[in-house]
C-alpha cells in the first residue's frame, strides 16, 4: 500500500493529486507512466479518503534525462508496468510531509512506500532541498489528498537501477527479435499494419509471440484497433487493464488462429477447430463474403505470408466458453443445489444439458413437480454428430435444439415404479408432444425406442431426474403432424388421402397411410371406395391392443396395411348401391358384407356408417364407428378360443 495514516486533519476535498499530475504540461511524461503502471498506483493517487501522501514528482525533463542514462527509448517504461510502480513506489513518501518537513530530515532519510526503501536528504547551502541527487524545483504543491514536491531527476536505489538494467538488456534483445522478424512472417504482418497495432500488444501481452514466431501455418483472424476498442468499451475496462489480464488474453487470442493455412476461398461453410480447442462457425455469404459466428465479418481476406495468411476481422471474436461463463455466473448464481436444475448443474454428466438450458435462456422452464430425462454430454455429442452442427453452432444459435429441451421434461412427477408401468403407452411432455415408453425383457426402460434410461430417481425438491443415453430429436406428435401434411401437400386435392390428411377426425387414418406407404395410391389412384374408421374408432382397437399409436405404427406396419386396404373397395360404391345382404370383395383380398336395416348400413355387423358419400376426386368416402377385423383373423381368433375351450 502506497500510503500510511497520518495524524493531520483530512484537507477539504477537491483536486487530487493525480488530477494534478494530469493538468501539469510539465508532468505530462509522469502522468503517461503512472497511467501505464499497475492499476493501484493511480487508484492511490486518486483517492481522497485519506490525506496521508507526498508524491516526489519527476518532470519531463527528469524523464529525459532517465532515458539518456539507461540508454534507452522512455516506452520501456511505458511496457514494463510492473518495474516502472516500483519505481513509482519509491517517489511516494508513507506520510504527508511539507517541504519544510523533509528538510528536518537533513543528513538523515524518510522511508518510501517501495517496501525496505529510504531517500538521503540533503539540505543545500542555498537552503534547497535535495533528496538522493535530485533537486526540488518545484514544493508544496498542494492536493486534496497531499502534496506534491517536482524535482529535476528520477530517483532509484543501486537495486533497483540493477534491476532496471536487467531488464532493459532482455526488453532490447525482445525488440531487436521483432524487428528482424521479416516483413511477410506472421508477426510481421501484424507489426507493420498500423490498424493493428492493438493485436500486436495482445499477442505480446498474451506471451505468444514465439508461438506465432515459430509455429507454422498458422490462419490468424485479425481484428482491428477499432474491434479491440469496442470489445474493451463493451467490458467496461481500459485497455491497459485488458492487456493486464494476459490469460484471458492469451485464451482469446489463440481462440483467433487455426493450425492450418485457409485461403478465404477455402472456408467453407462449417466448424473450424482453434488452437483455443474451441470451434469457430463459418458461413459465406451471396456475394462471397466470410462470416465467423454469423455476425463477425471478415473486411480484408487474403494477406499471405510464408507461414500465415491473415484475415482482418471487424470484430474480435469470444471464445463461446467464455460468453456463456458469463451468462452461466447471472443465470445460476441463486439456483438452489437440491432443485431439479441444481441437480443437473452440480452432476458433470450434464454439463452441455445445462449449457444448453442456459444458451437458450430456459433455466427457468423447468416447472415445480416436473420429471426430467436428461441426456448425458455423450448423448448430445452423439446428436451433434447425427444432426451435422457442432456444439459451437448450436450455442451460437441455440434455436437448433432450444425446441427439443421441453419435449424431455414431463409436467408430472414420474419415478422409476411409475414409469416401469407405461409399457407401449405414451406420456405427454412439457411442450405438449408425446414420448413412447417401452420395457424391455430384462426390466429397462426405453423412451422412443433410441433412448435408454441409464439412471433413475435423481431426486431433486420439486422433481425427479432419469439420465438417459440419447437425446430425443424426434418428438413423436410433430412428425405425424408433419408427414400429414407432406401428405396433404403430395396428394391430389380433394383425393381420399386429402380429406384425411386435412379432416381433424381422420388424423389416425392419415397416419396409418403414410405408415402403410397407401399415399399414392389414395392420394393419386381411383375409383376407391374407402371406409373411414374415426379417430375413436381406432383408439378403441389401440387401447383393445393395449399398445400406443406411435408404437403400433412402428411395430404392426404389415398388419396395418392389410387392416388399410380390407377397407377399400376398387370401385366406387355410392351408398345408395349398398343393398342388405351385398358382399363385396376389398382391395386387400378378402370380403365384406353390408346388412341395411331401417336405413342403417353395417359392415360385418359390426361397423356402422355414420356419414356417407363424401365425395372425393378419386372416389368417395363412408365414414364407419369401428374398424374393421379381418374375417381371417376374427377366424383365426375364434379357432383358437375353440380349441382353447376344448382343452
Amino acid at each position: 500500500m502506497l500510503f500510511v495514516l497520518a495524524t493531520l486533519p483530512t484537507l477539504a476535498q477537491g483536486t487530487t493529486i493525480l488530477d494534478v499530475v494530469k493538468s501539469r504540461a510539465d508532468l505530462s511524461i509522469l502522468a503517461s507512466v503512472v497511467e501505464a503502471a499497475e492499476p493501484a498506483i493511480a487508484e492511490t493517487l486518486s483517492r481522497t479518503d485519506i490525506p496521508g501522501l507526498t508524491l516526489l514528482a519527476p518532470n519531463n525533463e527528469a524523464f529525459t534525462r532517465l532515458g539518456l542514462y539507461f540508454d534507452v527509448d522512455l516506452a520501456f517504461f511505458i511496457e514494463n508496468p510492473a518495474l516502472t510502480s516500483k519505481l513509482l513506489r519509491y517517489h511516494v513518501l508513507t506520510g504527508f510531509f511539507r517541504l519544510a518537513d523533509i528538510a528536518v530530515y537533513n543528513g538523515g532519510v524518510v522511508l518510501t512506500a517501495l517496501p525496505d526503501t529510504s531517500i538521503r536528504v540533503t539540505v543545500t547551502d542555498g537552503g534547497g532541498v535535495r533528496l538522493n541527487i535530485a533537486d526540488v524545483i518545484e514544493g508544496d504543491v498542494r492536493a486534496s489528498n497531499g502534496r506534491i514536491h517536482i524535482i529535476d531527476d528520477v530517483i532509484f536505489t543501486s537495486a533497483l537501477d540493477e534491476e532496471i538494467r536487467a531488464e532493459i538488456t532482455k526488453w532490447k534483445a525482445f525488440k531487436a527479435e521483432i524487428e528482424a522478424l521479416p516483413a511477410d512472417s506472421v508477426i510481421g504482418l501484424v507489426r507493420d499494419t498500423p490498424d493493428l497495432s492493438t493485436l500486436f500488444k495482445v499477442i505480446i501481452a498474451a506471451d505468444q509471440l514465439r508461438l506465432l514466431r515459430d509455429g507454422f501455418p498458422f490462419t490468424v483472424f485479425a481484428p482491428t484497433n477499432a474491434a479491440f476498442e469496442a470489445l474493451f468499451g463493451a467490458l467496461g475496462v481500459t485497455a491497459d487493464e485488458a492487456l493486464a489480464n494476459k490469460d484471458l488474453l492469451k485464451t482469446v487470442l489463440r481462440y483467433h488462429i487455426l493450425d492450418d493455412v485457409y485461403t478465404a476461398a477455402d472456408l467453407v461453410a462449417g466448424t473450424y477447430e482453434t488452437l483455443d480447442g474451441e470451434g469457430i462457425v463459418v458461413s459465406t455469404t451471396e456475394e462471397g463474403g466470410v462470416v465467423l459466428n454469423g455476425n463477425v465479418n471478415v473486411v480484408m481476406a487474403d494477406v499471405t505470408g510464408f507461414n500465415v495468411v491473415v484475415h482482418v476481422v471487424d470484430s474480435v471474436l469470444l471464445p463461446p466458453s467464455y460468453t456463456l461463463a458469463q451468462k452461466k455466473a447471472t443465470a445460476l448464481a441463486n439456483v438452489n443445489p437440491r432443485s431439479v436444475l441444481g441437480r443437473l448443474v452440480g452432476d458433470s454428466r450434464f454439463s452441455t444439458l445445462v449449457d444448453l438450458l442456459v444458451a437458450a435462456d430456459l433455466t427457468n422452464a423447468i416447472p415445480a413437480g416436473s420429471t426430467v430425462f436428461a441426456p448425458t454430454n455423450a448423448a448430445f455429442n452423439a446428436a451433434f454428430r447425427a444432426l451435422g452442427v457442432s456444439k459451437e453452432q448450436v450455442l451460437l444459435n441455440p434455436s437448433l435444439v432450444s425446441d427439443l429441451l421441453p419435449y424431455h421434461v414431463l409436467p408430472v412427477v414420474a419415478r422409476a415404479s411409475a414409469v416401469v408401468e407405461l409399457d407401449k403407452q405414451t406420456v405427454s411432455t412439457l411442450d405438449g408432444d408425446l414420448i413412447l415408453v417401452e420395457i424391455t425383457d430384462e426390466g429397462g426402460v426405453v423412451l422412443n425406442g433410441v433412448a435408454n434410461v441409464i439412471e433413475t430417481d435423481i431426486t431433486a425438491l420439486n422433481g425427479v431426474v432419469h439420465a438417459i443415453d440419447a437425446v430425443l430429436t424426434e418428438k413423436l406428435l410433430a412428425k405425424r403432424v408433419a408427414a400429414r401434411e407432406a401428405l396433404a401437400s403430395s396428394a391430389r386435392a380433394d383425393s381420399v388421402a386429402f380429406i384425411a390428411a386435412t379432416n381433424p377426425d381422420f388424423s389416425i387414418l392419415a397416419d396409418v397411410i403414410v405408415a402403410t406407404g397407401q399415399d399414392k395410391l389414395l392420394g393419386t389412384g381411383f375409383p376407391f371406395t374407402v371406409f373411414a374408421p374415426t379417430n375413436a374408432a381406432f383408439e378403441a382397437v389401440l387401447a383393445n391392443m393395449g399398445v400406443s399409436l406411435d408404437a403400433a405404427l412402428r411395430d404392426n406396419v404389415d398388419m396395418l396395411r392389410e387392416v388399410l386396404r380390407y377397407h377399400v373397395l376398387e370401385d366406387q360404391v355410392m351408398s345408395g348401391d349398398i343393398t342388405d345382404g351385398l358382399v363385396y370383395q376389398s382391395l386387400q383380398g378378402e370380403y365384406m358384407q353390408f346388412s341395411v336395416a331401417d336405413g342403417v348400413v353395417k359392415i360385418n355387423g359390426v361397423a356402422t356408417v355414420t356419414t356417407a358419400d363424401i365425395e372425393a376426386s378419386n372416389g368417395v368416402i363412408h365414414v364407419i364407428d369401428t374398424v374393421l377385423t379381418l374375417p381371417s383373423e376374427t377366424l383365426a381368433e375364434a379357432r383358437e378360443a375353440a380349441l382353447a375351450n376344448l382343452k
